[in-house]
């Protein structure tokens, strides 16, 4: 049994560190789930990239779909929702991009059939599909 009334002396070094006090299981602790969870997260998004690639490319005969192309798909916020990326090749106004983008998204349903075939998961993600935002000329580097 501790004495209540017994106080802490010096420590036993000379400078305390950040993990001092810190239970070493913890410290030494390998790999947590969050790492093993992105590690999976990012084997998914691939799938689904090379997945969606292909309908794309499908849908690519359509006038409205000309020229679209995938530019990324992310976890947003986790695995169970992928952020969707398409830009176009040629320029288009606004209104047009808009438009394709309807479209797109009207066919939600037939890309996460797609992903379903694909994937071997229990649950196929929701799509947020969104136009990818072209980033400053890496030219003033």
């Amino acid at each position: 049994m501790r004495d209540p009334k017994r106080q802490l002396s010096d420590p036993p070094c000379e400078e305390l560190c950040p993990d001092d006090g810190v239970d070493p299981r913890i410290l030494f602790r390998r790999e947590t789930r969050a790492a093993q969870h992105s590690r999976k997260d990012g084997q998914l998004c691939k799938q689904a990239f090379q997945a969606l690639s292909l309908v794309l490319d499908q849908l690519g005969a359509e006038a409205w779909a000309r020229g679209m192309y995938l530019v990324a798909v992310r976890p947003a916020p986790d695995a169970s929702r992928l952020s969707v990326s398409v830009a176009f090749t040629e320029a288009r106004t606004f209104e047009d991009a808009e438009q394709a983008l309807q479209r797109l998204r009207a066919l939600k349903g037939r890309l996460r059939w797609e992903l379903a075939a694909t994937l071997s998961r229990k649950r196929v993600p929701e799509l947020a599909i969104a136009l990818a935002v072209e980033e400053g000329d890496d030219d003033q580097r």
